[in-house]
Order: structure tokens, then sequence, then C-alpha cells
């Protein structure tokens, strides 16, 4: 905890609320839910659940469905967030984690209006960084309130803080990167080889070559991902080195679109697997 901030009394179970936009995120906190849990705390989710089926959390951590979206819409945003203050109002939480864009600019406000005692603000990346002109401008000043109204900020590596501070985003020392920096961590054994198919096996699955260089990108397929010059960039070295190949996972977004030409190479050039 910082300075300066009342914490909860320790004699009681402290409540925590976790909010994030979509329960797509639920990956981004595996595993540290269950760990809070076992620790004494009492930990809720607040985010958009998706239908038919969505996503899971850890077992035993109850989630509320709150209607985020990605996109500005003001309308539909005011919703969002009466609907995390009705929410906040009746957990009463101790604690307030928010990441991820929406949630974190709808929660922190609705955090702060309810006077919850700790407000904390984990940051997993800028969606400005890709933007220019006015969007850009309005994308920075959300961040510096929902920085302003936080309590401790906590970003997953020193560069993304490296970055917050010469946008003059957040003060300089104000925020905290956890050790070497991670939004949650790995279990590596999850990928020891024996747990894993072969490489000729798993390669023949997705029909690329074994003895070829492989690319792989995971997330979603949005311009502010780098998708496009990733795409640009393997097609200009393909041309040099025919063993390169570019094998992708993840879906589509209207709200961020790749350019036509991505799109393109994507559906057709030979050396690309889209998974």
């Amino acid at each position: 905890m910082t300075s300066g901030v009342d914490t909860p009394n320790s004699d009681r179970l402290f409540k925590v609320l976790v909010l994030v936009t979509s329960d797509i995120s639920s990956v981004l906190v595996r595993g540290q839910l269950d760990h809070v849990l076992r620790q004494g705390f009492h930990v809720d989710v607040g985010t958009a659940v998706s239908e038919p089926q969505p996503a899971a959390f850890d077992a035993g951590i109850p989630v509320h469905h709150l209607p985020f979206i990605r996109e500005p819409s003001p309308l539909r945003d005011l919703r969002a967030l009466i609907a995390t203050i009705r929410l906040i109002r009746r957990l009463r939480p101790d604690i307030v984690n928010v990441s991820t864009p929406k949630a974190a600019l709808i929660g922190m406000i609705a955090a702060w209006l309810c006077r919850v005692p700790v407000r904390v603000y984990t940051v997993r990346g800028f969606r400005f960084e890709t933007m220019s002109g006015r969007r850009r401008w309005l994308y920075e000043r959300l961040e510096r309130i929902i920085m302003s109204l936080a309590h401790q900020v906590l970003f997953n590596s020193a560069s993304l803080r490296d970055v917050a501070e010469s946008t003059s985003l957040i003060a300089a020392g104000r925020g905290l990167v956890l050790g070497s920096g991670s939004g949650n961590g790995l279990d590596l054994s999850r990928f020891a080889a024996s747990a894993l198919m072969n490489r000729e096996t798993a390669r023949s699955v997705i029909d690329v070559p074994v003895n070829a260089q492989v690319i792989g990108f995971i997330g979603r397929l949005t311009a502010n991902k780098g998708l496009d010059d990733l795409v640009q960039v393997f097609a200009e070295m393909s041309l040099i080195d025919d063993n390169l190949w570019l094998v992708i996972a993840g879906s589509e977004e209207e709200g961020d679109p790749v350019t036509t030409t991505t799109r393109h190479l994507l559906q057709t050039h030979p050396h690309i697997r889209l998974l």
C-alpha cells in the first residue's frame, strides 16, 4: 500500500474487486486471483461476460457482468459507469484493481466517486502509442485521469513506465514495476516438451516445413497491436528468405482494423498461416 492511504481494518476480511473490460482478459489474471484468495482476501471480478461461453476465471471467484465495450460510446459508457457504481456500492470493496483501457477508465472513476479506500491501476499497455493527432491527445488525457485518481499505479514493464513518464502522464518515480516486470507471470511447466506434441507433428498440423524459420504472433488482429508493421516487414523479408514463415493466432475486431493490404496478405500470402 502507499503512504497516505487509509488501509482497511486488518482484523476483518479484505474485499478486492478486479475490473477488466472483457472476460477474454481472464488469461491476464489467471492464477493470480486464486493466489489472492488463498491469502485470505475475498475476491470479485467485474467484466463484460461473453456469450454463450464466457471465459473462465479462477475457480471460486464470483464474476459480475458489467456492460463494458472496448470502443468509445458516450451513452453506453455512461450506462457502464452507473452499473459499476452500483456494483461497488453493493460489494463495498476495500481495494479496486483496474486494468485494460475501458474498464480502467470507467472503473477508476466509479471507485473514486464511491471513495474506495485503495485504488490500483495495473497498466498493461497504451492504446495511444499507435495513434496521432487529436485522437492521441484525447487518449493520453484519459490515461492521465486514470493515473491521477489511482493511489498506486503498477506497470508491467519498465519501458511502459518510461513512456508514461516521458509523456507526463505520471510523475517520475510514482509508478511501480514489480520485479523485472510482468502483468502476471508464466507457469513454465505448461510448456515442457513432454506435455506438448513434437515439433514435426505441430508443424504438420499447420502445414509449415519442419526446418522453417517461424515468426509467431498471438493477439487481437488490430492496428494498435502493430500487425500492419509486422506483416509489411515479413512480406519484404520473405522475398529475401524463402525459408521464413509467419504464424498468427487471433481474431479481428472492427473498432481498430488493420489495413486492406494487411488483410489481403493475411489471406493470400503462401507463407502466412492464420489460425
